[in-house]
């Protein structure tokens, strides 16, 4: 019984011995052109105080981006920086899975792992123009895309219209020119599933939403209001004639928009205002 406990116990030091793998921390991607970081924790095997260890980041088709020979200090967090360059400008072309190898010697297993790969951008702000639509309106949309750095992302966005049943119906791309937001009109269909719509703004080569507009999409009419135009004060100059108008629902609530006044004699136009 002993010699069973034994050989059951080695083939447990056995098992777990084969197992040697590092503690590592990631991010939830990679991110191109940018300063990306990880963290490596070695194991402490044969009491060794520093292991050596190679980085590789690639793809899937074996392209190198990343290489570099480290020494870490064993049973310690180590952080490594590095600066992924993307091969290409043209975004839409980039992998968006990368592999990352660390291959650490002194008895440790080799880490392997994919991960995600996008661009730098970081968060889009979307407004749309109004938070309610008809049927057959168009949703302006103004978006303010900003990078890892807090600064103006100039590359391409894709604008994604989804319908309640998250259905994309249109993509529309568009980037920020001189330094403004990013402008982009998605037509609504005549016939349409009425319910919570949402526009989303991502990076060309991802799936992800980096920012998200919603608004409802219903028949609607709008109330009735007043309008009230009075004559400021008495005049005899017939082209001049200081009025005040004011619009207002019937809950009081001031109309905004923009009218035209005419002023006619019996005969003819006599001026005519916006």
């Amino acid at each position: 019984m002993q010699l069973l406990s034994l050989l059951a116990l080695a083939a447990c030091a056995g098992g777990s011995l084969a197992a040697e793998k590092p503690l590592v921390v990631l991010p939830p991607l990679f991110r191109w052109n940018s300063t990306n970081s990880i963290t490596v924790t070695p194991l402490v095997i044969r009491n060794r105080k520093e292991v050596e260890a190679e980085f590789r980041i690639e793809d899937a088709s074996g392209n190198l981006y990343v290489r570099e020979d480290l020494i870490w200090k064993a049973g310690v967090a180590n952080s490594k920086h590095f600066y992924l360059t993307a091969p290409s400008s043209v975004t839409s072309g980039l992998p968006n899975e990368l592999k990352l190898r660390l291959i650490l010697k002194g008895g440790h297993d080799r880490f392997e792992t994919i991960v995600k790969a996008s661009t730098d951008l970081r968060v889009v702000h979307v407004f749309s123009d109004k938070s309610h639509y008809k049927s057959g309106e168009t949703v302006t949309i103004r978006a303010l895309p900003l990078d890892v750095h807090n600064e103006l992302y100039t590359k391409q966005i894709e604008f994604v219209l989804i319908n309640p049943g998250r259905f994309e119906l249109l993509r529309r791309r568009a980037a920020s020119s001189n330094g403004r937001f990013v402008l982009a009109k998605m037509p609504l269909p005549q016939h349409l599933q009425h319910g919570e719509w949402r526009v989303e703004a991502r990076s060309v080569d991802s799936r992800e939403a980096a920012g998200t507009v919603y608004f409802n999409v219903h028949d609607y009419v709008l109330p009735n209001f007043e309008v009230a135009l009075s004559i400021d004060q008495e005049t005899t100059d017939v082209k001049q004639v200081p009025v005040t108008v004011k619009a207002r629902y019937s809950h009081t609530v001031l109309v905004e928009g923009s009218l035209n006044l005419y002023c006619f004699n019996k005969s003819m136009l006599v001026w005519e205002a916006d």
